[in-house]
């Protein structure tokens, strides 16, 4: 951050207004939401995961393991349903469609989901 330069955030004000009034079932508070992170496994051994990614793992509830993953990222996720979609040359593997729709059924169930990926996710996790 520039020296003299303050944090421009957001503050809560207290008030409401019609564009923060709560709507029923779109109320945050009363329907919580799931959440999908795409989290990249790295280059291949499981301590070269970033911090940020380590603690996705760790928040997840289901995680969409890529076949390129190190086994042992799931010493990070105990707590979570393991699901190993990754594909491999001329394997049995998930089509991408019903990877997909994985991802969305587990969000849509209030669940945090990680979709794990070997490498770069941004490079071979089809983000578009």
């Amino acid at each position: 951050m520039a020296a003299g330069r303050q944090d421009q955030r957001a503050q809560p004000t207290g008030r409401r207004d019609q564009h923060t009034q709560p709507t029923g079932r779109h109320d945050r508070r009363t329907q919580p939401t799931g959440r999908v992170v795409f989290v990249s496994a790295g280059p291949g051994a499981a301590d070269l995961i970033t911090l940020r990614g380590a603690r996705a793992l760790g928040r997840a509830d289901v995680v969409l393991a890529d076949a390129l993953a190190d086994p042992a990222l799931r010493e990070l996720a105990p707590q979570a349903q393991w699901l190993l979609v990754g594909k491999r040359g001329f394997e049995h593997s998930a089509k991408q469609t019903e990877i997909n729709a994985l991802l969305v059924k587990a969000a849509q169930s209030h669940a945090v989901v990680v979709r794990l990926k070997g490498g770069d996710a941004s490079v071979f996790g089809r983000l578009e």
